[in-house]
């Protein structure tokens, strides 16, 4: 009898995200997220590296249109320095 595991998912710690998405966003996978500008792609993804290094996860974080540290900030909230260190 062979098992298959489902890999983990990375929680992003937006519910509603997370449920439309079975659980979170499959881990060691590339995930693609498109749409309009300003509909909220970059929050995502740094809610979601924001979440990964909170449970202990390492990320790499490459804007191509350049980071918001203010939007960083806003999202990380207390922990924003700790965070962006790890």
């Amino acid at each position: 009898m062979t098992i298959i595991q489902k890999p983990e998912n990375i929680q992003s710690d937006c519910r509603c995200i997370d449920e439309l998405l079975g659980g979170g966003f499959e881990r060691g996978i590339v995930t693609q997220i498109y749409g309009a500008s300003g509909t909220g792609k970059t929050n995502i993804c740094i809610q979601l590296a924001v979440a990964a290094v909170r449970s202990g996860k390492k990320v790499v974080f490459i804007d191509t249109e350049g980071f918001s540290a203010e939007r960083f900030r806003q999202i990380a909230g207390d922990e924003a320095k700790r965070i962006a260190e790890t």
